[in-house]
């Protein structure tokens, strides 16, 4: 290997691997979370005041936000949520509007993404009880979930929940990861005239230093630690799921599962889940149940929050 290429790949390697580092250290040494009390006392009722997508991404679980809204929402008379089975196969869940109800800006930003903003505003006028399967309306719904949850982390900031991003780590990261592709290209160019393995091995190598800086400034850039009221009110919401988990395990466990799960007599063909559990909502957000969000979770294939 050339020796300009070699000493070009070894700045592209360090730069990248420098990158990770100042992302790793922002995150565990120079700004981490705050400790909070460091106590956990049990909590009865949700924080006052304070949305499911906020709670989410205070406790770190953004993904679950927008499946907590659909259930708080039925819970409210907003939609419910129903089901029909398809001979053998497995049921399929889906979404009926029934109207808009109290349901806040965010909420109805998620319900036109469900529905489509035409379809619910028939059925506001003329009393129609659209059902959405989401066939087609899901990329829509992770759109939205990502939009609601990218607002909640800045809202998050506003409030004086999590601080901001940190310029120093920032423009350090960035400028590491500017010198890893910049010394990664000169590397593969002086190595054009070697043999073919050697050019390969000199494209993986910066490709792999690339990936580092990449890595690096993204952990960076999504970094956003709780302050001391922040980790405050993070306690209060472990309090919630710590009562949620004993307390209520019984009555939530049985409502989480979706073939324990109550139904309304005489539904017909297309089952209607009772959800009309003013928990479950949060208990879907605080991580505590599984087959919800299984099947309620949006966000995941564009999560960038």
């Amino acid at each position: 290997m050339p020796t300009h290429s070699l000493v070009a790949l070894l700045i592209a390697l360090t730069a990248g691997a420098l990158a990770a580092l100042i992302a790793l250290l922002s995150r565990v040494a120079f700004s981490p979370d705050d400790g909070g009390r460091g106590v956990v006392v049990t909590e009865f009722q949700p924080p006052k005041g304070v949305g499911l997508f906020l709670a989410a991404n205070v406790l770190g679980t953004p993904l679950r936000a927008a499946g907590a809204t659909i259930l708080d929402l039925a819970e409210r008379g907003v939609v419910r949520i129903v089901e029909f089975h398809q001979g053998a196969s497995h049921p399929v869940l889906g979404i009926q509007y029934l109207s808009q109800g109290d349901a806040t800006e965010p909420e109805r930003s998620l319900l036109d993404s469900i529905f489509g903003h035409r379809t619910r505003a028939a059925a506001d006028a003329d009393g129609s009880a659209p059902v959405s399967w989401l066939t087609g309306r899901r990329d829509a719904v992770d759109r939205t979930a990502v939009e609601l949850a990218s607002s909640a982390a800045g809202e998050a900031v506003a409030l004086g929940l999590r601080r901001g991003l940190s310029p120093a780590a920032v423009s350090t990261a960035a400028l590491c990861a500017a010198l890893t592709f910049v010394a990664g290209a000169v590397a593969v160019v002086e190595a054009g005239s070697s043999d073919f393995w050697t050019i390969l091995v000199t494209m993986l190598l910066a490709m792999a230093g690339g990936a580092l800086a990449v890595l690096g400034l993204i952990l960076v850039l999504r970094h956003r630690p709780l302050t001391r009221d922040g980790a405050l009110m993070r306690e209060q919401l472990l309090g919630l799921r710590a009562y949620l988990a004993l307390a209520e395990q019984q009555r939530i466990q049985q409502l989480h599962d979706l073939r324990t799960a109550p139904r309304e007599p005489n539904s017909g063909a297309v089952a209607v889940l009772e959800t009309r559990e003013p928990l479950l909502s949060w208990a879907m957000a605080l991580g505590l149940d599984v087959e919800w969000s299984r099947r309620l979770e949006f966000g995941r294939r564009r999560d960038g929050v």
